[in-house]
């Protein structure tokens, strides 16, 4: 049996170093990217600036314009309600008139567009539509694609970490919810709970190359004792 789990341990390690050829870090991939049993998913508006993110597009909408609602949007009929409120959550219905018009629409789109990105529709594509209202609303087509899920996790550490690797992604997984979905709010977590191991002076968490196959992505967590 130890031989067996040797053999495991190089295998994983040489397969992380071909993606990762610095000779003094250390990958370890977690041995489990299986789906937990499926549930009620719940959708948490977490991670949802408004505020930051439309403070810079002020000029383009008037103070105490109309929200941008459900209806003002398609290609999100396949999500919950509760979903819609919260990609939709602070964004104004109404753009800017004249020049400035087609910028403001089209920066509109791409706060819906990291927004859906930040919960776990990597792909998906926003587009402005125009309609000729009185006045005119802002319109968006959304074509969401598949939504990913945390696939393996990848540690890199010190060249002699004092922390196993093992224990990195142990604590790392207690991030992930039940479904696995690859949002903001996952990473926040696993950063979190990795640097709350209080043995690191550095903890990066980034996403790896998607597997679009299998709508999956692998999560990155770099560490410096």
């Amino acid at each position: 049996m130890n031989c067996l789990l040797r053999l495991i341990a190089v295998s994983i390690l040489l397969t992380a170093c071909a993606s990762a050829p610095k000779p003094e870090n250390a990958w370890w991939k977690s041995l489990s990217g299986k789906e937990s049993q499926d549930g009620e998913e719940e959708f948490s508006c977490r991670g949802t600036r408004a505020g930051d993110e439309l403070d810079r597009l002020a000029n383009c909408w008037p103070p105490g314009v109309p929200s941008l609602t459900q209806a003002d949007v398609t290609g999100l009929e396949s999500l919950s309600h509760a979903q819609r409120e919260c990609l939709l959550k602070g964004m104004p219905a109404l753009v800017a008139q004249g020049e400035a018009r087609g910028q403001c629409h089209q920066e509109l789109a791409d706060v819906l567009g990291r927004r859906l990105y930040q919960y776990g529709w990597l792909k998906a594509q926003v587009a402005p539509q125009e309609e000729p209202t009185a006045p005119p609303r802002a319109r968006l087509s959304v074509q969401l694609g598949k939504r990913y899920k945390v696939g393996p996790l990848l540690v890199t550490t010190d060249a002699r970490p004092k922390v196993e690797p093992k224990r990195i992604v142990k604590q790392a997984q207690k991030g992930i919810p039940k479904r696995r979905w690859c949002t903001q709010a996952t990473l926040e977590e696993i950063h979190t709970r990795v640097f709350d191991m209080a043995a690191f002076e550095h903890v990066h968490v980034e996403l790896g190359v998607p597997d679009d196959a299998e709508a999956r992505v692998p999560v990155l967590i770099r560490v410096k004792e």
